[in-house]
């Protein structure tokens, strides 16, 4: 797909909503955004407040999207235990609060592959919401139990901005 020329500021505390009809390419241009794919043509580049480069923007990047995999494998427990040691949870979270938040308690342990396609879009939003990252990107309609179970979590104009804990 053809994106034209295009130069994107997002600033700290910024909101961002795109939207179009399908095809028009939300999901690639998110990818670009993340690091998962890499332009034919020009460059992507992140910078801080100051103007200094950031190497390894997906250190603070949280993603949630349909196409992402879980390991299917895995129980809920692993899978949150394990990505966790990649990115740290939102301070003062437990694996075991995370779960219950997310109504996922029950079948912590039982292999993720198990699960109903919801149950699977909890983890995945879960893993996103709960990554203590400054950047929060998401390819998913707005679910009201985040906001109702997710006190960090705001909603303005669709999109989701962390507050805090």
């Amino acid at each position: 797909m053809d994106i034209p020329a295009l130069r994107l500021s997002i600033f700290f505390f910024s909101c961002i909503c795109n939207t179009g009809p399908n095809g028009s390419g939300k999901s690639t241009l998110l990818q670009f955004i993340a690091g998962a794919l890499m332009p034919s043509e020009g460059k992507i580049a992140y910078h801080n407040k100051n103007g200094e480069s950031i190497t390894e923007f997906y250190s603070l990047l949280s993603i949630a999207a349909p196409y992402l995999e879980t390991v299917e494998e895995m129980t809920a427990n692993e899978f949150f235990r394990v990505h966790h040691k990649f990115k740290p949870l939102v301070t003062g979270l437990t694996v075991s609060q995370i779960l219950e938040k997310v109504g996922l308690l029950e079948a912590a342990n039982k292999q993720i592959r198990y699960y109903s396609s919801g149950m699977k879009q909890r983890v995945k939003l879960a893993q996103a919401f709960c990554s203590d990252t400054p950047v929060y990107c998401s390819m998913n309609p707005r679910p009201i139990w985040i906001f109702r179970e997710f006190p960090c979590f705001t909603i303005w104009y669709g999109t989701i901005v962390r507050k805090g804990w």
